[in-house]
């Protein structure tokens, strides 16, 4: 599972933090293979895991570019849906259990108040279409489920939760979004988000840190 992400924070006035610090040529992208986690500055309230392992990329977050919303194959793994950044050009992609740290801690000036989020190019045809590992969503091939559901009604979804952290502590708030949807009846009723959403993080309440999480099922 891949989604892509830019953070929006509050000062006294709401602020939309990009990543045009980074240089990047265009329809391009970076990876950090230090073996550390990292933030575009020590400035910003974010922190990205680091995720190369064995010289591939198994998990973690790369800062990109590229602009493609046709090509569904593992070499691209690093556009969005949406074809272009929310803002500017450059954005995050994340992979699969990968964590994102976005802190209110005193530390930092500004405080997280959410992000805006889309599904990456290959989540989203790969949801609509299969892929040779996969079936697609809405289908019933290969799960098994005899006369369940019809051909084509599988109740597939894909839901993205926010959790807060308080000293280390869970708080009970969170937040959800379904970046696909295939659970009302009816194929006409399907979704599958291609454009940026603004995430509200306010219902996760105070607290210094959000870890994002998602379930593909």
């Amino acid at each position: 599972m891949i989604l892509s992400l830019m953070l929006s924070y509050i000062t006294q006035a709401q602020v939309t933090e990009s990543f045009e610090s980074y240089t990047l040529t265009p329809n391009f992208f970076y990876q950090d293979n230090n073996g550390t986690d990292w933030r575009p500055s020590t400035t910003k309230p974010m922190t990205f895991e680091y995720g190369w392992e064995n010289n591939t990329w198994t998990s973690g977050s790369v800062y990109t570019n590229i602009q493609d919303t046709i090509n569904v194959t593992t070499s691209n793994l690093y556009a969005c849906a949406s074809y272009t950044a929310y803002d500017g050009n450059n954005y995050v992609t994340v992979k699969d259990s990968a964590m994102i740290y976005l802190e209110n801690t005193p530390t930092f000036l500004n405080k997280v108040s959410g992000f805006f989020i889309t599904n990456t190019t290959f989540v989203k045809n790969a949801i609509k279409n299969g892929t040779a590992t996969s079936r697609k969503f809405g289908d019933t091939t290969g799960t098994g489920l005899g006369t369940f559901y019809g051909q084509g009604n599988y109740p597939d979804w894909l839901k993205l939760t926010v959790f807060g952290y308080k000293n280390g502590n869970l708080n009970p708030g969170y937040v959800q979004i379904y970046l696909a949807d295939y659970r009302p009846a009816g194929s006409a009723n399907d979704i599958i988000i291609d454009d940026w959403r603004y995430i509200n993080c306010i219902a996760v309440g105070f607290v210094d840190s959000l870890q994002l999480n998602c379930k593909f099922v």
